[in-house]
């Protein structure tokens, strides 16, 4: 199953990559910063949870997102697997923790001024902390620290305030959702099963528009003291 999604990835990421390599000869490269948060909601096991994190790198010639990505979720869990060493008729809470970095690459398939949308490609490496403990005592039972490597694909779509009042901050800021599939090429975990489908609604801060309005403002600047 592993393989079959890793190979779906890498024939979409393939497929994409190639059809993105139609960029125009005439614009001019440009690199801008990103900055966006990215509050994703994970389906795991049969259940929904909250992931926090964001996204951190360059825009590349207005066709490209790439950078890294910081997550981070601690969660009181109940009704899930537990290793075989616990007893099963003692009540058991589990505090399920995840770390996680990935790399990612976004080619911008529509980019307008108030909406973008693009397929996002992602991997890296993280930690899960699993500790279980008896619900009557708080007494740890177990608790252990395994690796895992997370993939995934997705679709993003991002909203643009335009500047509402007259105000041009306010057009830094706006909406972004994504969704998508997770899988873990490998993990040490060998009690749970991280793999599934995510969607993330959250702010974002387009410090590429911050970028561009500085360097408006320059360049009137020195028209005017000319």
């Amino acid at each position: 199953m592993v393989k079959k999604d890793f190979s779906i990835f890498i024939l979409l990421f393939i497929t994409v990559a190639a059809s993105a390599q139609q960029a125009d000869s005439l614009r001019k490269n440009s690199i801008k910063p990103v900055l966006e948060f990215d509050q994703r909601f994970y389906y795991m096991e049969q259940r929904w949870e909250n992931v926090w994190g964001y996204r951190e790198g360059v825009l590349i010639n207005e066709k490209y997102k790439a950078g890294i990505g910081e997550y981070y979720m601690n969660q009181n869990v109940t009704g899930e697997p537990v290793p075989k060493r616990i007893i099963e008729d003692v009540p058991i809470t589990q505090n399920q923790k995840l770390y996680f970095g990935t790399l990612f690459f976004e080619p911008l398939l529509y980019r307008r001024e108030y909406f973008e949308t693009g397929i996002v490609f992602e991997g890296g490496y993280g930690r899960t902390v699993n500790t279980f403990s008896n619900s009557q005592t708080n007494v740890t039972l177990r608790s252990y620290n395994r690796y895992f490597i997370p993939a995934g694909a997705g679709v993003s779509f991002n909203l643009k305030l335009p500047a509402l009042f007259g105000w041009q901050a306010m057009r830094w800021f706006g909406i972004r959702f994504v969704t998508g599939y997770r899988t873990t090429l490998w993990q040490g975990d060998t009690v749970h099963n991280y793999a599934g489908y995510y969607w993330s609604v959250s702010g974002a801060v387009f410090l590429d528009r911050i970028f561009d309005d500085i360097k408006g403002r320059k360049s009137e600047n020195k028209k005017a003291n000319k």
